[in-house]
């Protein structure tokens, strides 16, 4: 299948837009003398997101076995 280039050009400016927001809001946290451990945070926001879809998937079979 054709792949365009211009895909991988705009991937790549996607990746450095990212790159440098990151940057620059973890630069802005450290000027509030906060530190950020960058590991750390990224396990508790997957664990929230994991807690978050495992309560919606209980909520939805719940309202399920309700309607029959």
């Amino acid at each position: 299948m054709y792949q365009s280039p211009i895909e991988m050009i705009y991937t790549d400016i996607q990746t450095q837009i990212k790159e440098e927001a990151d940057k620059c809001i973890y630069e802005a946290v450290q000027q509030c003398g906060i530190h950020v451990d960058k590991d750390e945070l990224i396990k508790a926001l997957q664990y929230d997101r994991r807690q978050y879809e495992r309560g919606y998937l209980d909520g939805y079979a719940d309202g399920m076995r309700d309607k029959q």
